[in-house]
């Protein structure tokens, strides 16, 4: 995995994705040449797209300038995010079996998984904020207290803002509470989760 850092293909939404975070890094908007022969005019000013995660790589060009290894960072960042809250779920349910690194070898034996763990897409980011609400809506079932509803609903409004399939993650959570019956709990989650969406 270490090796094929400094050895990877470009994947072509990197290139688009990147684009968006070199204009908003540069103009303070986020656009795209390479769509423009797709959308014509409408492509020089994106009304979606994944803005947090390219408000993010834009923060990356503006620190390390815009070279790929330093945006497919942000990935690994999420990667590692995501190996942080398993070991820590795993750890507050006394499961043994798994230490760190063998989480480690099972993430990595995935192709999609070492894939994505170094690729400047919003993927990971993604994983790394829904295993989040995981965790928060778990530690809200053990203690029952709202605060917990409504840290899981910014992080997943915060998915939303991060990619439009994070509203799946809204729904879920608000599901989940709502089938629990716990009207608090699920006002505070949809408060913050729009909040942070809208």
């Amino acid at each position: 995995f270490v090796v094929s850092l400094f050895v990877r293909r470009f994947n072509g939404d990197e290139g688009i994705i990147g684009e968006w975070a070199y204009w908003l890094a540069n103009i303070g908007e986020a656009r795209s040449m390479l769509y423009q022969s797709y959308f014509g005019d409408k492509a020089l000013s994106l009304p979606i797209y994944h803005k947090f995660y390219t408000i993010l790589l834009a923060g990356v060009i503006k620190v390390f300038g815009f070279t790929p290894f330093y945006l497919r960072l942000l990935s690994l960042l999420s990667f590692a995010g995501v190996l942080w809250l398993s070991n820590l779920y795993l750890k507050q349910n006394q499961i043994t079996l798994f230490s760190l690194p063998v989480l480690v070898g099972i993430y990595l034996a995935q192709s999609l998984w070492f894939n994505f763990a170094f690729l400047a897409r919003p993927e990971l980011m993604m994983a790394f904020l829904v295993l989040a609400v995981f965790v928060l809506l778990k530690q809200f079932s053990t203690t029952r207290h709202w605060k917990w509803a409504f840290l899981a609903g910014l992080v997943s409004g915060l998915s939303f803002y991060t990619h439009l399939n994070g509203l799946a993650i809204i729904a879920a959570g608000g599901l989940f509470l709502l089938f629990r019956f716990q009207w608090q709990a699920v006002i505070s989650y949809g408060i913050s989760a729009f909040l942070v969406a809208s």
